[in-house]
């Protein structure tokens, strides 16, 4: 059928690409012998397991994430009420002066600067502060205290 031609040149990669081989592993192969056979992957029982694995990891990120996104709402939310707040409170209070006596509590209408309170502190709460028996707790709720006195006395 076929005969055996023996080659008695020498050919170097150059030469065998321009006549269309391509080095594959160890050995030349003529081009369109490449091309016909490609391999092509078929699913396995293997890769379809590693799939669903796949599939059930990425549910779960995006579970995770939209977990992460409504908390983000959430304090979204909540910063945007804190601010809010703060900027209502210091409008009120930036309307009037308070003059904090241990006797009584005065309210003046004027335009205060919010450094203007602490020229006029509550002795009371000053004492709570000072005191090393009551604990960073106890301090807060005095500040609490004091702080609810002064927002009663604005309204």
């Amino acid at each position: 059928m076929f005969t055996l031609v023996e080659i008695n040149a020498t050919y170097d990669s150059h030469t065998f690409s321009s006549m269309g081989y391509f080095h594959v592993g160890t050995k030349w192969v003529k081009k369109d012998y490449v091309s016909a056979t490609t391999e092509t992957f078929k699913p396995t029982k293997i890769s379809i397991e590693s799939t669903s694995l796949l599939l059930q990891d990425i549910n779960e990120l995006k579970t995770r994430i939209i977990v992460v996104e409504r908390g983000l709402e959430s304090s979204k939310m909540w910063l945007k009420r804190t601010f809010t707040f703060r900027r209502t409170l210091v409008q009120m209070l930036e309307s009037c002066v308070f003059k904090l006596t241990p006797s009584k509590v005065e309210l003046a209408p004027r335009t205060l600067n919010l450094s203007s309170l602490s020229t006029y502190p509550n002795p009371t709460f000053l004492r709570m502060l000072k005191d090393p028996i009551i604990p960073s707790v106890g301090r807060y709720s005095a500040f609490l205290l004091w702080f609810s006195s002064v927002i009663a006395c604005s309204g």
